[in-house]
């Protein structure tokens, strides 16, 4: 059986804000093993990026606190070890690719800058050793002419060369876990297929595991090994990616699947979720996608625990319903 890397139980992260708490993560639960792929899918403000944060210990406080759960990597729990010990991992043994390349590059710094940073600070390394590496990783991830570019600053590379930057600077450590949140967001879909297939290309390579964060099902489609659906904070379903993708069990996850557009369907209306996500703020009482779901019914207008099924040893749905939605 391949070594446990990261065990996440009942995270919970709250915002207090004057609108009220927001429970950006209530109960989020999951298990990644060493060369594993997770991804994690949902609508924006399902508490996707915010999970991550937490694990990361990028939360502002305030308003935001983790009031519960745990986070085991490697053995350590990340909820409550010192910053100190938290900044000897973050960085070197957990990266994170962030959103949107375009504004996560200091556009006053040259790239050399910003690729040896990350070297010098967790590493007894020179300067000129630091360059040489970066050179070296910008080449690994596909940029040309590596050795003149370092020089560049941001806004000399396009979005996509942005974005194996932010690759480079994210591996440049050679970290055991990789979290990618949306890395081909307002890429066109050529550049986004390239991307993807560098993620596993280095994955395989390096060895490390990998958290694809996205709202598109279609992205963890081909990358992943387990989805976790997250809908307003909570995890509604998790599971091998063929049970997501051919036996979904949460309404959420099917009206997911529904939404993507389909080539033996052409000229079709396209399909959408009916209605918005909830204010996190305000959630509902009982379930919180019950005011958009078609298969509704009285219990889940009730404030009562929506209970975790186990359809298999290895996919759960959190619903009232028994059986699928079809």
């Amino acid at each position: 059986m391949s070594e446990k890397l990261l065990q996440v139980k009942d995270l919970q992260t709250y915002f207090y804000t004057r609108a009220g708490v927001v429970k950006a993560v209530d109960g989020v639960s999951f298990e990644l093993t060493s060369g594993q792929t997770l991804g994690i899918v949902g609508e924006s403000g399902s508490g996707k990026s915010v999970t991550m944060m937490s694990l990361l210990g990028l939360i502002p406080q305030p308003p935001g606190k983790i009031v519960g759960g745990s986070a085991y990597f490697d053995g350590i729990n990340l909820l409550t070890i010192p910053e100190q010990e938290k900044r000897k991992i973050r960085g070197k043994r957990i990266s994170m690719i962030f959103q949107d390349p375009m504004t996560s590059l200091n556009p006053y710094l040259k790239i050399s800058t910003q690729l040896t940073e990350v070297l010098l600070e967790h590493e007894t390394i020179t300067h000129k050793e630091a360059l040489r590496r970066a050179i070296e990783t910008m080449e690994q991830v596909g940029i040309p002419d590596a050795a003149a570019r370092v020089n560049y600053y941001p806004h000399q590379f396009s979005g996509g060369m942005r974005q194996r930057v932010m690759i480079a600077m994210a591996l440049i450590t050679k970290p055991q876990l990789l979290i990618a949140d949306e890395p081909t967001t307002a890429l066109d879909v050529t550049v986004q297929a390239q991307i993807l297939e560098l993620l596993k290309s280095l994955q395989h390579d390096l060895g490390m595991s990998l958290i694809i964060i996205t709202h598109d099902l279609g992205v963890v489609a081909g990358v992943s090994d387990e989805v976790l659906v997250m809908y307003a904070g909570r995890p509604v379903e998790y599971g091998k990616v063929d049970d997501i993708f051919y036996h979904p069990h949460h309404p959420y996850t099917h009206g997911l699947l529904r939404s993507i557009p389909r080539v033996d369907d052409v000229g079709a209306e396209l399909y959408s979720i009916p209605g918005l996500p909830p204010d996190p703020a305000k959630l509902p009482v009982g379930c919180p996608f019950e005011p958009r779901c078609s298969f509704s019914g009285s219990t889940c207008k009730q404030s009562v625990e929506i209970p975790t099924r186990a359809i298999s040893l290895d996919h759960k749905s959190v619903c009232h319903r028994v059986g699928g939605a079809t």
